[in-house]
């Protein structure tokens, strides 16, 4: 197949072998196409008709029914759907998908008589309304399928298509909505069945609906679920930062070596200052509270896009994608600051009667082939240098 814009589409576009069709189909073909070519026509007829296949609109459709009900006629209800068009237009282009559009509204045309309602409901969706009993409807539409599934020929080869049809009856006890509900019913489960086929619903056929929408439901409940599971694997569970499993599949990334690092990177290693005396003055679990408040104060401090993680005990490692030195040593600024500001309670602690964090800082700038495994290393260096030289609470470029 080749793809090509609408207008040469519509030129390049047949329905089937010729000898199979009807010589009004491929007249009723070309009206429609000339009639998409022309879609800023704002003519009545068109505020009445698709623009693309000529076929009615929906108002135009639920016009005429309320006209024909109005005069106690009953019939079924129909509802058509192209199987698998999503993939035609995938593969083949949105022009070619509007041509098999006109293709198949040229068939229906020429298939069903002139008392049948028939109108493009939305996207590849086609609806009818059949006067008369289901013995009538589900001949007509099995017409319809089969007229369908003919070869639609394009320049470069030929693309099949089929439809799932279903119908339900429409007596005058019942409006079109519940008609409506329940043709859509059983077009789901002639897909459901094996699609390319006319089911008319039936209690069987609405169980099957409700069936397959409640597997869908659980599908997206476990769905999601298990992303949430793959998010536990990579989330320390006290501070909700990504974990040391999470941390060690960054570890060996080259900075530019990978979307999330383009260019230059760096690399914040934050320890807090005299934590083993804060656990045993104050206990594990205001313990386990503190660090769960420096994480957060941490990871609102960084910037968008940064990855923060708790490598182990009270030791935070910030990865920052394309930072400079000057603005991963700002961030680390930033860090240290909310976490002395937040004020957090530490009478045991020789550098401030408040919890604070001293942070290493490591730049990839000026540094070949640096791995984030590096400069976290060297950053947490500079962090151990300070400690043993009284410098805590500070920031430290490595």
């Amino acid at each position: 197949m080749i793809r090509r814009p609408m207008s040469a589409a519509a030129n390049a576009v047949r329905t089937g072998p010729t000898r199979r069709l009807a010589k009004l189909e491929q007249r009723l073909l070309s009206w429609l196409m000339a009639r998409a070519e022309k879609r800023g026509d704002e003519s009545p007829w068109m505020q009445r008709h698709d623009a693309l296949t000529g076929l009615a609109n929906r108002l135009t459709f639920e016009d005429n029914l309320r006209q024909l009900r109005r005069r106690d006629v009953a019939g079924s209800i129909a509802v058509l759907d192209l199987d698998g068009f999503k993939v035609v237009n995938d593969r083949y282009g949105h022009a070619a998908g509007d041509a098999v559009l006109c293709a198949v509204a040229a068939r229906l045309l020429a298939t069903v008589s002139a008392d049948v309602l028939v109108a493009r409901y939305g996207g590849d969706e086609i609806i009818f309304f059949i006067p008369g009993e289901m013995g009538r409807a589900i001949p007509l539409l099995e017409r319809v399928r089969l007229g369908i599934s003919q070869p639609i020929d394009m320049h470069g080869g030929q693309l099949c298509v089929t439809a799932s049809i279903g119908v339900a009856p429409l007596p005058m006890s019942i409006g079109l909505s519940e008609g409506m509900t329940s043709a859509d019913m059983a077009m789901y489960a002639a897909k459901s069945n094996g699609r390319d086929r006319v089911l008319a619903f039936s209690p069987e056929t609405q169980g099957v609906v409700v069936a397959r929408r409640e597997l869908a439901k659980t599908v997206v409940i476990l769905q999601e679920r298990n992303r949430q599971l793959q998010e536990q694997v990579h989330l320390d569970a006290l501070t909700g930062l990504g974990n040391r499993r999470a941390l060690d599949e960054v570890l060996e990334v080259s900075c530019g070596g990978e979307p999330r690092l383009a260019g230059h990177c760096a690399v914040a290693f934050l320890d807090i200052d005299h934590f083993g005396s804060f656990n045993k003055h104050h206990g594990d679990d205001r313990g386990d509270e503190a660090l769960r408040q420096v994480a957060q104060l941490v990871k609102s401090s960084a910037r968008r896009g940064d990855l923060v993680f708790r490598k182990g005990g009270e030791e935070i490692v910030v990865v920052l994608p394309g930072a400079t030195e000057e603005e991963a040593q700002a961030a680390g600024e930033r860090m240290r600051s909310a976490v002395q500001e937040a004020a957090i309670q530490h009478v045991a602690s020789p550098t401030a009667p408040v919890i604070t964090i001293t942070v290493g800082v490591a730049s990839s700038h000026g540094r070949k082939q640096s791995t984030v495994h590096q400069l976290m290393n060297l950053a947490a260096e500079a962090a151990m240098r300070a400690k043993v030289k009284a410098q805590r609470n500070q920031v430290h470029l490595a």
